[in-house]
């Protein structure tokens, strides 16, 4: 690996863990007065208002206790680095299935608590050997689809992922696609092989690097507790709430191990397999589905990471026929898989489309909802994770990372702001 560059001075963090700085040395931090106030009297005005809220789903109960708690909370002391002994990664990670890994993904913290911040909770008195860093690092490798430069550099277990710099305009922005597909195979590596990961965030465009480069995010990992009933891994779907959705229900279970397909990975792929009803919904549910762990006591779990667990940087749309439809994860309230169909496309502009992309079955498209580049970031991340299943579930694809011409005519079915598609046949 190489070694760190001098960085710019970080943007402030603006990513999955931005509002809680993570805590480098002991702690005594307690609630302020303000904040006991605060949490005092909303804890009266919950047990006031608890005998009128006959209609208010438990999960709702639930998440608005754990929000007051984690106000009330004190920071854990943490050891210094030399009081922390060496932990191995857990045995089983290298069969984990790819399905399995998107369930169990989750961002952790050190507050030791997984329903008041992030859900994944780092070891406080165990840290990874660098020999594991390294193994995760060079399992989640990709092969490069810009034909540019977008690396990891690795300092003890904190991971700066960088890109090529260039300047604001289509070609930065597939190098970012290119970034947040890589960030991603390293959170899955993360998820299959048991370890804990948290970003921090160099601000929504990244921070320029003494050496030309753009440093899209930093990536600190490390050991971690089990999060699910005492295992690392979970294969349950999300529970109460849950709204049953017109698209089959998911496999989390699978087969194939996650590093197989990682290794195996390319743009392009010919499978042996039909695109059915179920494989593409594990597709759409590969890209941006719902997951049983919390955020912040919320049911926003998602098979990929988002900045401060904002719902709405991206979205997944999909060309099945003749019809225009929207990936959905949430309605009324409720996590959910489902697609909605937004419009009967025009033959001519549908033939276009299948015909410059090469989509003779479905195209599944990502489309970003702002300018930032995170949200080139996350469209990665859902590339990768539809690229991953599509070859799991041995289905012919190919991932595109849309030219201008590209978004030009995908903007004609519809669709604002498309950014990359994947086509399976």
């Amino acid at each position: 690996m190489n070694a760190l560059p001098k960085l710019a001075e970080p943007a402030a963090s603006d990513f999955d863990n931005g509002d809680r700085p993570i805590l480098n040395g002991a702690s005594d931090h307690r609630p302020s007065r303000r904040v006991f106030l605060h949490g005092v009297a909303a804890l009266g005005l919950f047990s006031s208002l608890f005998s009128g809220m006959a209609g208010i789903s438990w999960a709702s109960v639930e998440e608005l206790f754990n929000r007051i708690r984690g106000r009330l909370m004190s920071n854990p002391e943490l050891p210094s680095e030399s009081e922390r002994g060496l932990s191995g990664l857990p045995e089983g990670g290298a069969a984990i299935s790819l399905e399995t890994a998107l369930n169990s993904r989750c961002t952790s913290d050190k507050d030791g608590d997984p329903k008041v911040f992030h859900w994944g909770m780092f070891d406080l008195i165990k840290r990874l050997r660098q020999e594991d860093i390294r193994h995760i690092v060079e399992s989640a490798m990709l092969p490069n689809i810009t034909g540019k430069g977008a690396d990891i550099l690795v300092s003890g277990n904190e991971l700066t992922f960088r890109v090529e710099g260039a300047s604001r305009g289509f070609n930065r922005d597939r190098l970012m696609v290119e970034s947040g597909m890589q960030q991603q195979a390293v959170c899955l590596a993360c998820a299959a092989l048991g370890a804990g990961m948290v970003f921090h965030g160099m601000g929504t465009e990244g921070t320029k690097t003494s050496d030309g480069h753009i440093a899209t995010v930093r990536m600190e990992i490390d050991a971690m507790q089990p999060s699910y009933g005492g295992s690392f891994w979970t294969t349950d779907a999300p529970g109460d709430p849950w709204l049953k959705g017109n698209l089959p229900e998911p496999d989390r279970k699978g087969r194939r191990p996650l590093l197989n397909v990682l290794s195996g990975l390319n743009p392009i792929h010919s499978g042996h397999k039909p695109v059915t009803d179920e494989s593409l919904g594990q597709v759409l549910w590969a890209a941006r589905g719902r997951t049983p762990h919390l955020y912040k006591s919320r049911h926003w779990g998602l098979t990929i990471p988002t900045a401060q667990g904002e719902q709405k940087i991206s979205g997944v749309f999909l060309l099945r026929g003749h019809g225009l439809f929207e990936y959905i994860n949430h309605a009324k309230g409720k996590p959910t898989h489902a697609t909605e169909h937004l419009r009967e496309l025009p033959a001519e502009v549908n033939r276009k489309i299948r015909h410059e992309l090469n989509a003779d079955g479905c195209l599944v498209v990502f489309a970003r909802n702002e300018e930032f580049a995170r949200a080139f970031w996350e469209t990665g991340y859902q590339l990768l994770n539809a690229a991953l299943q599509a070859a799991a579930l041995g289905l012919s694809y190919r991932a595109i990372l849309l030219d201008e011409a590209q978004r030009a005519l995908v903007e004609s079915a519809g669709i604002r702001t498309p950014v990359a598609a994947i086509a399976l046949q």
